[in-house]
């Protein structure tokens, strides 16, 4: 509900100021359309065992809305906002675990482990500074820099199991099942890309960096608080109203 009402409450805010610019023709109103082709986030191990789940590629999408302000016809500057979409998913993972007999003697136990990699969605909340070169009276080509903060949302709760073979035979039962609960930090947002704008049509490819911490505890695994950082490589489509 919380994070409902933050993107409610910044949109209303981004189309007062926009709405209230209106009356002057160097203000520009772009709405864009985005695909993090790369998006890549830092290891995490949400396992008992400190195994280090794989950092899988996911692709994320984002829609954002930008008012900017001319300051000349080659300079911009203005606000942002955006939601990005990070989908997480589920792991599985077989290993050996070492374990002591009554009489002292080690041996390897087959364990496998079915948990979820956590993504956090993200509301960047940004600055922009924006430089135009004109090639044509209808064609240019822009540099943009983006600076702020994100508020970042991630699932609270996700289940963790664990099937051990003790007898050695093939045969796994479950020895753990547990709820993680799972919480993230807000944290830093900037970004630097570069496009072409024909007419009104822009096409542009940029790089972002999203900062984070992950925060997760339950029963047998102790509250951790690991850096959870974001880059991604943006591919975007935007309009000039």
């Amino acid at each position: 509900m919380e994070f409902k009402m933050k993107k409610i409450i910044l949109g209303v805010l981004v189309l007062t100021a926009t709405n209230a610019m209106a009356l002057s023709n160097n203000v520009n109103l772009y709405g864009k359309v985005g695909v993090d082709v790369v998006s890549k986030f830092e290891t995490i191990s949400p396992s008992v065992h400190k195994f280090n789940a794989p950092s899988k590629n996911k692709v994320a999408p984002g829609v954002f809305l930008e008012a900017t302000y001319s300051i000349v016809p080659e300079f911009e500057v203005g606000v942002g906002v955006g939601y990005i979409k990070r989908k997480s998913y589920n792991y599985s993972h077989l290993k050996s675990i070492e374990s002591d007999s009554n009489s002292g003697v080690h041996y390897d136990i087959p364990l496998i482990e079915y948990s979820k990699v956590n993504r956090y969605s993200s509301i960047p909340v940004y600055l922009v500074g924006k430089f135009n070169l004109n090639l044509k009276p209808d064609l240019l080509v822009y540099l943009q820099g983006d600076f702020g903060y994100s508020f970042n949302k991630v699932k609270s709760t996700h289940r963790y199991v664990t099937y051990e073979d003790v007898a050695g035979n093939g045969m796994f039962g479950k020895s753990r099942d547990n709820i993680i609960h799972t919480d993230v930090t807000n944290g830093k947002y900037y970004g630097v890309g570069v496009g072409v704008e024909y007419k009104n049509i822009q096409l542009g490819i940029s790089y972002h960096h999203s900062k984070a911490r992950l925060q997760y505890h339950t029963r047998g695994l102790a509250l951790t608080n690991d850096s959870y950082q974001n880059d991604a490589l943006r591919l975007s489509l935007g309009y000039k109203f």
